[in-house]
Parts: structure tokens; C-alpha cells; sequence
């Protein structure tokens, strides 16, 4: 959920405590049979998760832009109860977020392994499931290098295909490139855009792996912007 998305739900539930004159200092009621009851609880438990989301949100941020996002979410978290002061809180929040430029998100991934030779289809729904599983917990080099690993089965697979022969047994260290030109030797060529997306996540996988000087972990978008490359090589290499 967004920043804007947020500060916006907040607002609305600290109108609804005004207008309908709840005690935010009192604990709810044990027992919530009726409506009225009913709606209480459900405007507290917004305001105490969407403050929780808040945070997480904000603390993602870089310092120059969170510093003063920082310190109005102290002061929300200080005037929680306080309808009147948590809505000018919310207020100065929102001309903050105004400035904000919010990283990409995208939607929870949800991937289907297209069809695949029948000796490589379990290791490969495998090693998909858990690129899947990576993404949608956040661990982006973790995503990236399953696509590397992915893509490596793929084009040994094709190679036996075309030839008859395991290169993981002579050349067990192989690179993509160097698999992708064998390949082209074999009369096995792939479309430009193919080749190109395979070197792509290639290199971002050898920058995710490899140490450098400056650490590289990859993007919400960049991550997500490889696992679709990697099942669109997959669904066009096993093409039936």
C-alpha cells in the first residue's frame, strides 16, 4: 500500500472518530454485539495497522526524504489517541508525501511453469516456486539469481536436445554467453530479443552474486522486470 494510500485511510478513520465520538483513551469493549460496537473495533484496528504500515513505509525511505516524515510519525504515534492532533499530524504528512517520489511496487507474483521437457519439469516448477517465494518476501538478489540458475537448465537442456550431449559433464562451469554461442554453432539460433534478455539477466545476476566495491542489490522493478523475461525465454525456448 502506498504512502498517499495510507495517509488517506488514516485520515478517514480519525474523521470517523470524531463524527462518531469514540474514545480513542479508553480500551474497546470486550464484548461488540452491536453495529455500533462492531464499527469501533473495525476503525481502531485500521488506525493501529495502517500507523504499523506507516512505519515500514517510511523507514524504507532514504534519509533526505524521510527525515521530516520521521518525526511527524513520532508525533502521530505520541497523539494516537487524540483525534484532533493525530488529524494535524496527518495533514503535515500529506504535504510531505506530496514530495515523495514512492519506489515502484508491483502486485504479489503468482507464476505458472509453461511446458517443459519432462526430465527437467520438477527441478525447474522447483527452482520456480521458490524465485516466486523470493520475490513476494522482498529478497531481490535472492530473485535474481534463481533466474540466472533457471535459465542455465534451460539452455543445457536445449544443448542435449540439439546434440545428445550432457556439457555439464566436459565444461560443468559453462556461462550463458558461452552456452548461448555453442548453441549458435549448433544451428540453434534464437531471435535478437531473446538473446538479449538472457544477457541481461545474465549481468544482473553477476552483479547480484559477485562482490564489488559497492554493494548492488536490485530494484522492486528490476527483480520483477527479470523473473518475467526469465518465464518469457522459458515459454518461447520449449515453444510446442
Amino acid at each position: 500500500m502506498s504512502l498517499n494510500v495510507l495517509i488517506n485511510k488514516l485520515r478517514d478513520a480519525y474523521s470517523t472518530v470524531q463524527s462518531k465520538e469514540i474514545d480513542l483513551s479508553q480500551q474497546a469493549k470486550a464484548s461488540f454485539a452491536s453495529f455500533k460496537d462492531q464499527k469501533e473495533v473495525y476503525v481502531r484496528n485500521t488506525i493501529n495497522s495502517s500507523i504499523n504500515q506507516l512505519r515500514e513505509i517510511i523507514w524504507k525511505m532514504s534519509s533526505d526524504e524521510s527525515t521530516g516524515l520521521v518525526n511527524l510519525y513520532r508525533q502521530l504515534e505520541d497523539n494516537k489517541a487524540n483525534p484532533k492532533l493525530a488529524l494535524d499530524v496527518i495533514d503535515k504528512m500529506a504535504e510531505l508525501a506530496v514530495e515523495v517520489k514512492e519506489p515502484i511496487t508491483v502486485g504479489e507474483l503468482k507464476l505458472r511453469a509453461p511446458k517443459l521437457p519432462s526430465d527437467i519439469r520438477d527441478d525447474m516448477a522447483s527452482d520456480i516456486a521458490e524465485m516466486q517465494r523470493c520475490f513476494n518476501a522482498g529478497c531481490y538478489r535472492s530473485t535474481t539469481i534463481l533466474c540466472g540458475r533457471i535459465l542455465e537448465t534451460a539452455l543445457h537442456r536445449k544443448y542435449f536436445e540439439v546434440t545428445g550431449k550432457d556439457i555439464l559433464e566436459t565444461n560443468p562451469g559453462i556461462g550463458l554467453g558461452t552456452l548461448i554461442a555453442k548453441l549458435n554453432d549448433k544451428k540453434v539460433e534464437f531471435d535478437p530479443g531473446l538473446t538479449q534478455q538472457i544477457h541481461l539477466i545474465n549481468q544482473v545476476r553477476i552483479f547480484s552474486v559477485h562482490k564489488k566495491q559497492n554493494a548492488f542489490t536490485p530494484s522492486t522493478a528490476q527483480a520483477n522486470a527479470m523473473v518475467l523475461y526469465t518465464m518469457d525465454v522459458l515459454e518461447k525456448m520449449f515453444r510446442v
